[in-house]
């Protein structure tokens, strides 16, 4: 029998999907997994598709600086700990993975506890705070290209970048099309705010989908859950031709959307960046605002520099309009998009770090938590 895998992903689908990835890939190996999420009702459905995996859901709230969000956050820390010590001692992994998040505290403190030897995965250039606080405790860190973690010494670090589900990967555009109920022919935006919705594009589109549709753009807008109400809008177009926006609160195929659309128009998470990448979809990413750390202009500004997108600050989605219609009608660009997207997609290498978990879990236990927590950084660490 294989060996046992406890994978901690849950919270927002950039950690819930490359969890689900890892996952299924240990269990074509042969080996067992299973999947700690969160009560939120993101995770719910989008693991509706996968029947076959071993899902478990814990309590816990994200860390927040008003008061009544501090509470929520230890009273979901603390409960954390207590279910992270039921699951490992009722699954006994031979290694865990964390994907960061408040998931990742209680199951990651109890495994070290036990001396299981702990992988920790960070998705965006700027590691979040459960990373920063968890890294002392890991014997890997799976980071992005070229990002360094102070006080993570070199030896522990790989670069195997973002695992992209199984089923995420360029499909015929015909074909995807005709799935999505979207026209054959003509120029399709895709809007998207990863896994939450983003409420400034979806206001953004219900301000200019008329003047898209006129145009001669098609629109499929995933809103996000509870975020407006699914249906499609018609006009008809400059040429007389009928012209559709279409809207849904959440979408289980991605990667038909993406492999549907000419161009998107998205957030900038690690997670929506790597399925434009996986789909090679030119895209303009406008990065969250307010995202911890602003880690999401540092995802978009490395990625403009690869050639993958081009990049808009928020306080000037007016010029969107635009920018969308300019690309639409500089088709050498789009190409050029599309084959630096192709050459970005070869750094994301799930078969490396699978095997990678592999050997980690082969080599068996790790020294005490204590003597991790005070251990000084090794010569040669990364600053």
């Amino acid at each position: 029998m294989g060996m046992k895998f406890l994978i901690v992903c849950g919270g927002t689908g950039g950690h819930l999907s490359p969890g689900i990835s890892v996952a299924e890939e240990l269990l074509s190996r042969g080996h067992r997994c299973s999947l700690v999420i969160s009560e939120k009702q993101v995770d719910s459905r989008l693991v509706r598709n996968y029947p076959h995996l071993d899902f478990v859901k814990v309590p816990g709230a994200a860390f927040g600086k008003s008061p009544r969000e501090l509470f929520r956050f230890f009273l979901g820390f603390f409960r954390g700990l207590a279910t992270g010590s039921k699951i490992v001692g009722r699954e006994k992994p031979d290694v865990v993975l964390a994907f960061g998040g408040f998931l990742s505290l209680g199951v990651v403190i109890f495994a070290s506890l036990r001396g299981l030897p702990i992988a920790i995965h960070e998705a965006n250039r700027k590691p979040g705070r459960a990373v920063r606080f968890l890294k002392r405790f890991a014997v890997r860190v799976y980071l992005p290209t070229g990002v360094r973690l102070r006080r993570v010494s070199v030896g522990t670090v790989r670069y195997f970048g973002y695992p992209v589900r199984r089923e995420f990967r360029r499909t015929p555009r015909r074909w995807a099309r005709e799935k999505l109920g979207l026209p054959q022919e003509g120029f399709v935006l895709a809007v998207f705010g990863g896994s939450q919705g983003a409420a400034a594009l979806n206001s953004w589109v219900d301000s200019n989908y008329k003047k898209l549709l006129e145009a001669g753009i098609d629109i499929y807008c995933v809103r996000g859950l509870g975020k407006g109400v699914d249906g499609v809008l018609e006009e008809v177009d400059d040429r007389g031709q009928s012209r559709r926006c279409s809207s849904v609160g959440f979408c289980d195929s991605m990667h038909l959307v993406l492999s549907a659309a000419d161009l998107a128009v998205s957030r900038a998470g690690a997670g929506s960046i790597a399925e434009l990448t996986r789909c090679v979809t030119p895209s303009v990413l406008i990065p969250f605002p307010f995202a911890a750390d602003d880690h999401q202009w540092e995802n978009a500004r490395y990625f403009e520099a690869q050639g993958g997108c081009v990049v808009l600050d928020q306080q000037n989605i007016d010029q969107l309009f635009d920018e969308v219609v300019a690309m639409k009608q500089n088709l050498d660009l789009l190409d050029r998009m599309g084959e630096n997207l192709v050459q970005i997609d070869d750094a994301n290498r799930k078969d490396d770090l699978v095997s990678d978990l592999e050997h980690l879990a082969q080599a068996g236990p790790q020294k005490s938590w204590w003597r991790v927590w005070m251990k000084s950084p090794k010569k040669g660490s990364s600053t």
